[in-house]
């Protein structure tokens, strides 16, 4: 079972846990840590960059899954 609210997605764990899915940009440890690097990457590229669904957050229960992205999305945390 799945379940969505404000972009994030969430399914149940084998082990009971619910994981917190985002569509986001691939993790490119150069290109997240250096700014200047980022943007030539995206001017020279017509903004171009890989996207994907990727597990940002394990919670114990679809309510602290629904809390922490709620926090994420209202409260800037």
């Amino acid at each position: 079972m799945s379940k969505h609210f404000n972009g994030f997605d969430f399914t149940r764990r084998i082990d009971g846990n619910i994981n917190v899915w985002s569509y986001m940009p691939w993790p490119d440890a150069y290109l997240d840590e250096e700014p200047e690097v980022l943007a030539d990457y995206l001017r020279s590229t017509g903004g171009w960059r890989a996207f994907g669904w990727q597990v940002i957050h394990v919670a114990e229960s679809f309510q602290s899954a629904h809390d922490w992205a709620y926090n994420r999305t209202h409260k800037g945390k």
